[in-house]
């Protein structure tokens, strides 16, 4: 179905007076005289007039400003295609772009469009019917701007090789080569360069165009007389369709075809234009930016663009301790983020307010694994002093992260503020997901006193743009693609827009499975095909392209809860009972939910343990201490011993049982440490499989003695 092309010209000057008239009486009741003598009516006319004209002119639009429209909205119709047919080669060598294949019944000749290295075992090429032709266009009258158009539909872009020793299309005029160019705008008005439309076959010299100094000539002007002749690659209209196409010592097989096609008229681009199936050369909206990606980078398989504005202030509350000579109390410290006045960017900063600060200095420290504080300042600013006062980082690689610190007179006051922007935007730019800031009085001043805040797993940490200024973020997938989006979305971003682009940021999770299989657990066979379906289940729905309830992703920033992943199982067809499932953070903590997640943020499954029971484990602690267990296994064969390892998640050594009783039960003991979550896990080797079980033990930190 075509979308029509409306008349313009279709309103006339008495449609558009009786039209208006018969608006009168509703939009001015007052207005009474409808006759041609009141001056309303005159000017309603003479309107109408003029709107018959300017209707009249609208469809009068010739085709060549038709065509410089769709130029500039990056629409230009499509040149004409030559028929196709598509070829199974076997020979015994290689077979180049442009060979000649004949067909002997109609005397036609197929040239394939791409090179085939190796054909012993069939290889698959596309031939199009076409023809090399020299054709003189026309002579030059010595003035710039001329144009001239090949009278058959010419072939530019399907990949034949250049013509019998020339490129192609070659444009010859007397006195040197000329060199195709897309445009004239960055030539000069000695370059002998010239213009082609592939869908109509018209060449064109450059013209004079008026600048402010005056005229100038964008490119030079072939001599008067001198004959303009073009040699290109020429569409076959109509070939007949081959039985049969020769190429000597090579067995051919035609296994398609496909006719040839007209190029394409301003009105049916026009059509298409109207239907929204031009590609986007200019990204506006937010929508523009994915939509560019996906027409001009195949392998980018997924976006996500979201403004990189922050809004309005965020705060993170952060674990705080706070000491001092003689006792200890709670005190509180912010982690602020907040956006400057422009509302792009963000400013990091800690504010304490209590407790005062005694007379002295202050030390400042802050730890991170990818902070290195090379280069980054932090201010400060205390109660009654609105300036900030700059202050150099000093740093060094402490043991498990590298460390900075600043020295800053922070004085008695009631409350003071450390600016840290720079080194936490270093520690989000290079992937970090938490650090510390420690904050200390100076030994050499008597200033005895100890703040501490830390970012922990599953708080959020400040969402600073690594680009000052961003008005948008655009997220790419797979992150090998960065550098090319980023090059391919400079070149369609509006002028003045501050776009990012970079991988999404991964949040480590696992996941462990405790569940009860319909098939049997002898039937080991059955039980690693049912694991397996479940780990594909649970690894699926987390899959970054295929994952989510709707199949098309896992949603950037969403949250993932316990709760999304017992309803994903529960209905599993291999599960029987579904005892126990588990979400571990990146420390290995067990959580509901994983929060505080950034806007480009995707779950990373690190560990998926499951718990199938082929071997029945349980944990009970032993004398009233949880910390110490004995680790009962059933299942295994009598006189048979299975290895325990009391903390899988943290691979420690395996603790072997006893030998199983007549029942198959055998235990081994062991000791924790202190509170936590652990996977305790039973394995059975023989030759054919490994028997196994597990079950997760928590130490309660308010159980442990």
């Amino acid at each position: 179905m075509t979308v029509p092309t409306p008349n313009l010209d279709a309103l006339r000057f008495q449609n558009l007076v009786d039209d208006a008239k018969q608006l009168l009486p509703i939009l001015y009741p007052l207005w009474t005289d409808h006759n041609v003598s009141d001056p309303g009516v005159a000017l309603l006319e003479a309107c109408a007039q003029r709107i018959d004209r300017l209707s009249h002119w609208l469809d009068q639009v010739p085709d060549r400003s038709v065509r410089l429209l769709l130029h500039h909205l990056d629409a230009d119709p499509y040149p004409a295609v030559p028929a196709r047919v598509n070829l199974t080669v076997t020979g015994t060598g290689e077979i180049p772009a442009g060979t000649e294949l004949i067909d002997p019944s109609h005397s036609v000749s197929w040239y394939t469009t791409s090179k085939v290295t190796e054909t012993s075992s069939g290889a698959t090429v596309q031939a199009v019917a076409a023809e090399w032709v020299s054709e003189e266009l026309g002579t030059s009258s010595g003035e710039p701007g001329q144009r001239f158009t090949a009278t058959r539909p010419l072939i530019q872009v399907l990949g034949l090789p250049d013509g019998p020793d020339q490129e192609s299309p070659v444009l010859t005029v007397p006195g040197g080569p000329w060199t195709l160019e897309p445009s004239f705008s960055n030539t000069t008005a000695s370059d002998k360069v010239y213009t082609l439309d592939p869908s109509t076959g018209e060449i064109g010299f450059a013209p004079v165009t008026p600048y402010s100094d005056g005229p100038r000539q964008q490119g030079a002007t072939p001599p008067e007389g001198a004959p303009i002749t073009l040699s290109y690659w020429a569409v076959l209209p109509a070939p007949p369709q081959p039985t049969d196409l020769v190429l000597p010592g090579v067995q051919v097989v035609i296994d398609g075809y496909e006719e040839a096609l007209p190029a394409e008229t301003p009105d049916e681009a026009l059509q298409r234009l109207a239907l929204g199936l031009v590609p986007v050369r200019r990204a506006v909206t937010a929508s523009d930016y994915e939509t560019v990606l996906r027409q001009s980078l195949p392998a980018v398989t997924r976006t996500h663009t979201y403004p990189a504005d922050l809004g309005a202030t965020e705060s993170i509350a952060m674990a705080a301790a706070y000491a001092e000579a003689g006792g200890t109390a709670g005190r509180a410290g912010t982690l602020r983020v907040r956006p400057d006045r422009g509302g792009r960017s963000a400013n990091a900063y800690i504010r304490f307010e209590s407790p005062r600060f005694p007379v002295g200095r202050a030390l400042l420290h802050l730890y991170s694994e990818e902070v290195t504080g090379e280069g980054a300042r932090v201010s400060v600013r205390a109660a009654g002093n609105d300036d900030w006062d700059a202050a150099d980082l000093d740093s060094s690689n402490e043991p498990g992260g590298r460390g900075a610190w600043v020295t800053a007179d922070v004085r008695s006051c009631e409350w003071a503020e450390f600016d840290i922007t720079s080194i936490v935007r270093e520690s989000v730019t290079a992937g970090g997901s938490s650090f510390s800031v420690q904050v200390t009085g100076d030994p050499e001043a008597d200033s005895d006193f100890e703040v501490v805040l830390s970012s922990g797993p599953g708080v959020r940490a400040p969402r600073l743009s690594t680009d000052d200024g961003a008005d948008l973020t655009v997220v790419v997938i797979p992150s090998g693609q960065v550098e090319a989006a980023r090059t391919e979305l400079e070149s369609v971003r509006l002028l003045g827009a501050r776009v990012l682009v970079k991988a999404p940021t991964p949040y480590e999770v696992s996941v462990i499975v405790d569940a009860q299989l319909w098939v049997s657990p002898q039937d080991f066979e059955g039980v690693e095909a049912a694991e397996t379906a479940i780990e594909n289940s649970v690894r699926g729905y987390l899959d970054w392209l295929t994952g989510g309830e709707e199949g098309t992703g896992w949603p950037f920033g969403k949250p993932l809860r316990v709760a999304d992943l017992y309803q994903l199982l529960e209905g599993h067809p291999d599960i029987r009972t579904l005892n126990r499932v588990l979400l571990l953070n990146g420390s290995g903590v067990s959580v509901d939910e994983i929060r505080g997640l950034a806007e480009d943020s995707l779950p990373d499954l690190d560990t998926l343990m499951l718990s199938t029971r082929t071997l029945e484990v349980t944990v009970a602690p032993i004398g009233g201490d949880p910390k110490v267990v004995r680790a009962t296994v059933r299942g295994l064969a009598p006189g048979k011993q299975a290895d325990v390892d009391f903390d899988a998640l943290d691979a420690m050594p395996a603790v072997p049982t006893g030998p199983a009783n007549a029942d198959g039960v055998a235990t081994a003991d062991h000791t924790y440490g202190g509170p936590g979550t652990y996977l305790v896990k039973a394995v059975f080797k023989t030759d054919q499989v490994d028997h196994s079980g597990q079950i997760v033990y928590v130490i309660d930190p308010e159980e442990t003695p």
